[in-house]
């Protein structure tokens, strides 16, 4: 994936997540931290780019925290994200 495409998903992803009052300074995107300072137990949410860190994507549910996987993009689906939020544990 060419570092302007991923560009553009990511900041696809973030304007999302802003849109439904996800605060982005306790959002992580594809391995790095919005917020430099913040630690991992801090992190609400994670966005993949691409199924990259898809197999840790229970740890972060296990943590309470959401996951939001960008699609890669088709010339039939041009654009397609996951967004799986954790649910209450029994």
């Amino acid at each position: 994936m060419s570092a302007g495409l991923r560009t553009v998903r990511c900041a696809a992803a973030l304007a999302h997540l802003e849109g439904t009052g996800q605060d982005l300074d306790h959002v992580e995107v594809h391995g790095r931290y919005l917020d430099y300072r913040k630690k991992d137990e801090a992190i609400e949410c994670f966005i993949d780019l691409g199924w990259r860190y898809w197999r840790s994507a229970t740890r972060y549910l296990d943590d309470g925290q959401a996951w939001f996987e960008v699609l890669p993009a088709t010339a039939r689906h041009p654009r397609y994200a996951l967004h799986i939020t954790p649910g209450a544990r029994r």
